[in-house]
């Protein structure tokens, strides 16, 4: 995400935001909005992570060839410049995160899970390879994933090492988010109508959001730090925020449902779509997909665009969401590096 120059990756507090470049990857911080790192890195980045907020880097190339291949993974302190650690791989490297405790790496049908600190391999799990994975970061033994069985998606406790399989769609699936505290886990399926909510303890659907009629790709799912909101992206462009229902809070409006209009008399004759939860409250930035994250105090979405723009949306007022800040974060035809100090 976004396109072949550039895409952008959060870090596990969403304070910061990292993008790879083809040039290599630049480091920004979300509130304020400033850039703090830029490194060129030869051959371009595909994929770059921090770990929490410190100086380590996680990232693979983009190249087939040379020091920084799209096959190899590479740890990079920073402060002190030098490469901690690397792993190479016969298939390209999809996706990768980090913890404190574990790396985790996708490649192709594969998720290998290591220890961080010595880079032992802990455990090799099959993995479909189209799809994201997805951990909770502040209690982070519980790692979601989609199995090579369709519709499919597999819980697993890196401490206890037990696996459970939830059936979550029919259909393939396209996206999977984990809350922080690794108590629920959001999914949807390669048609992007119907969001599931789960409770992963209790391995059952406990609420259900339709997006849209329409067939779409869902490019983000994002629980709100107090798990009250959950925002939907997709690849039109639109973001659709819903009240999850896990906690009471007056001040969040209810989801729309059509029964509210006048019709649940004629619930039992009527497409499901007809009683179905929608979002309180959407908007769209025209022709632009974005990387979201909500403010943890104030009514404030910011996200990073695939026209390279930075944009600040407040919704204080749930019925007229305006976006109030627009600020060029990356511009293909200017060098992101003109101000480093070093290389």
């Amino acid at each position: 995400m976004f396109n072949d120059n550039f895409k952008v990756f959060l870090n596990s507090t969403r304070k910061y935001a990292c993008v790879a470049t083809d040039n290599g990857f630049i480091i920004y911080s979300i509130h304020p909005f400033k850039k703090v790192i830029s490194r060129e890195i030869q051959g371009g980045v595909s994929i770059i992570k921090m770990l929490n907020e410190s100086n380590i880097f996680l990232f693979t190339g983009r190249s087939e060839n040379g020091p920084y291949p799209y096959n190899k993974f590479i740890i990079w302190d920073d402060n002190k410049k030098i490469v901690l650690g690397e792993i190479l791989y016969n298939q390209k490297i999809q996706n990768i995160d980090v913890t404190h405790k574990n790396i985790f790496v996708q490649t192709d049908k594969k998720l290998y899970i290591y220890q961080f600190d010595s880079l032992l391999l802990l455990k090799q799990l099959d993995c479909n390879n189209l799809t994201n994975f997805s951990i909770s970061y502040k209690d982070n033994n519980i790692l979601a994933y989609p199995t090579l069985n369709t519709g499919e998606i597999a819980i697993y406790n890196t401490n206890t090492e037990n696996i459970n399989n939830i059936q979550a769609h029919t259909s393939e699936i396209e996206h999977i988010v984990t809350s922080p505290d690794g108590k629920y886990m959001a999914t949807a399926s390669t048609k992007g109508t119907l969001i599931r909510l789960f409770d992963i303890e209790e391995m059952k659907c406990i609420n259900e959001f339709r997006r849209g009629t329409e067939y779409v790709k869902i490019i983000q799912l994002l629980f709100h730090p107090d798990m009250s909101l959950l925002l939907v992206e997709s690849d039109k462009g639109t973001i659709h925020i819903f009240n999850t229902e896990l906690e009471v809070n007056k001040e969040i409006p209810n989801n729309r449902i059509f029964e509210n209009y006048g019709i649940n008399y004629f619930k039992f004759i009527l497409p499901n779509y007809f009683h179905s939860k929608w979002s309180f409250m959407s908007y769209t930035i025209s022709n632009v997909n974005t990387l979201n994250t909500f403010d943890d105090n104030n009514k404030i979405i910011y996200s990073f665009g695939s026209d390279g723009q930075y944009y600040e949306c407040s919704y204080d007022d749930y019925n007229n969401p305006i976006i109030n800040k627009v600020v060029k974060y990356i511009d293909d035809k200017d060098d992101p590096f003109l101000e480093r100090d070093t290389k």
